[in-house]
């Protein structure tokens, strides 16, 4: 439950003697799709690899690729180029939003499940502003998936205003690609947490209770609103909230996730997340071993956590598990993970290398002790199947009631600690051609 001690789950150590006898358990079937050929269900795993800089002149590029034969990446196509650089990726039932230029960001890429090797491009921002990552994220709306991007420019010496970009996962029929300042568009907005990763996560959406409503909070806390920013009612994620039952007054609060179903909303750190369900309109206190609020992602009804403990200057932190074994150099293509790692998230935070799962209907508790600092839950499928990233290897393992059956390998490969989002789809990436799909059905509140 919420308030319990971690349980202790399963200790990955990644030594290849291990991993073979964990592999010797799971049926020739089963390995094999693991290894690049399709789940029982005829769909392939795809995986994409980037790098957020958009606080950083280094810019790397964005790369989708399948899992091989060889348990090796094998790439499919490149999303953006290293010049380029990646601003952020925002995800979406059935959809991934690719945001680039990693500074003034003017372009979206559009990953889409069903059809992956299509190129799908948006220019959504031809003037060159500033995207405003603290309101950015996306919108469900009778299935279709929106990003929502707010663009900030300066109309006089201390003035700014803002106007916000759309872009839809599927074109209207002659219609324009994107669109402008649609901003009913925030009473559907979603956020399904931030990945792990070594470069530290873009800031998370702030929100603020504002007459009883759950709003988004576009302009920094304790400044005038933007020109052009609309009423609270424009704003609003959930109204007629519940009061939430915080022991004191917080000017921001950060939007930990938002579906369907939950919202999660957690004030600076050090401090507990807030958790709202929207159907029972409770609001609950979640404790956990993390007391930072971009460590967790929402899978249906699965939350991941990174634990991470808000410890800023603590010394200590430097020396955190698995440090030796991440990379410890870079180039035009790849950053230095070690030393990437030691300045965003080391600085601030003790991360001990484990990753807790928690479902937030049954109140399950799951704990797995990865012994390296930079990993990650990459998925969570609602047959139970689990994917995570330790390091540069990614594993797959099952849902077995509070614990996780033995790991098995997928990819390992030196682009790995780059890949924090992953999706199943029927198309098959071959020699010659792609085998078209049928677009899947969109169920909000469950991603992918």
């Amino acid at each position: 439950m919420s308030g319990a001690a971690p349980r202790t789950g399963l200790c990955v150590v990644g030594a290849c003697a291990i991993l073979a006898v964990f592999a010797a358990r799971e049926p020739l079937a089963q390995r094999a799709a693991a290894a690049g050929a399709p789940d029982p269900t005829g769909r392939y795993l795809y995986l994409l690899a980037g790098t957020p800089t958009l606080n950083s002149p280094a810019s790397f590029p964005v790369t989708l690729y399948t899992a091989g034969q060889s348990m090796r990446l094998r790439t499919v196509r490149r999303v953006a180029g290293p010049g380029e650089g990646l601003f952020s990726v925002y995800a979406a039932p059935g959809t991934l939003f690719v945001v680039f230029p990693h500074i003034t960001s003017t372009t979206a890429s559009l990953v889409h499940e069903a059809r992956p090797l299509e190129r799908d491009v948006v220019r959504f921002n031809p003037g060159g502003t500033a995207v405003d990552e603290t309101g950015a994220g996306v919108a469900v709306v009778g299935g279709r998936a929106y990003a929502l991007l707010p663009l900030i420019r300066r109309t006089g010496r201390r003035e700014l205003s803002v106007s916000l970009a759309s872009v839809p996962a599927r074109a209207s029929p002659g219609g324009q690609r994107f669109g402008k300042n649609r901003w009913a568009l925030y009473r559907r907005f979603r956020f399904y947490g931030q990945p792990g990763g070594a470069v530290g996560p873009a800031t998370l959406p702030l929100a603020v209770i504002r007459s009883g409503r759950l709003v988004v909070q576009l302009s920094p806390p304790g400044r005038p609103p933007f020109r052009g920013q609309p009423t609270v009612a424009g704003l609003t994620l959930a109204p007629t909230l519940p009061p939430l039952p915080l022991s004191r007054t917080h000017r921001g609060l950060y939007l930990a996730f938002g579906t369907r179903r939950f919202l999660a909303v957690a004030p600076p750190p050090p401090a507990a997340m807030y958790l709202f369900e929207r159907q029972q309109r409770t609001w609950r206190v979640f404790r956990s071993a993390a007391t930072v609020p971009y460590a967790r992602r929402i899978f249906g009804a699965w939350m991941a956590t990174i634990v991470e403990s808000w410890r800023p200057g603590d010394r200590a932190n430097e020396f955190y598990p698995g440090l030796r074994s991440q990379r410890d150099w870079g180039n035009r293509l790849l950053p230095n993970v070690q030393s990437a790692f030691a300045f965003w998230i080391a600085r601030d935070a003790w991360v001990p290398g484990v990753l807790t799962l928690d479902n937030l209907v049954d109140g399950r508790h799951i704990a797995l002790r990865a012994r390296q600092a930079d990993s990650e839950i990459l998925d969570v499928r609602r047959d139970g199947l689990v994917l995570y990233r330790v390091n540069d290897e990614i594993f797959r393992a099952r849902i077995e009631g509070e614990k996780l059956s033995a790991p098995n390998l997928v990819v390992k490969g030196e682009d790995v600690p780059e890949i924090h989002w992953v999706f199943w789809s029927s198309a098959r990436r071959g020699r010659r051609r792609l085998r078209p799909t049928a677009a899947p059905s969109v169920e909000e509140g469950v991603y992918p």
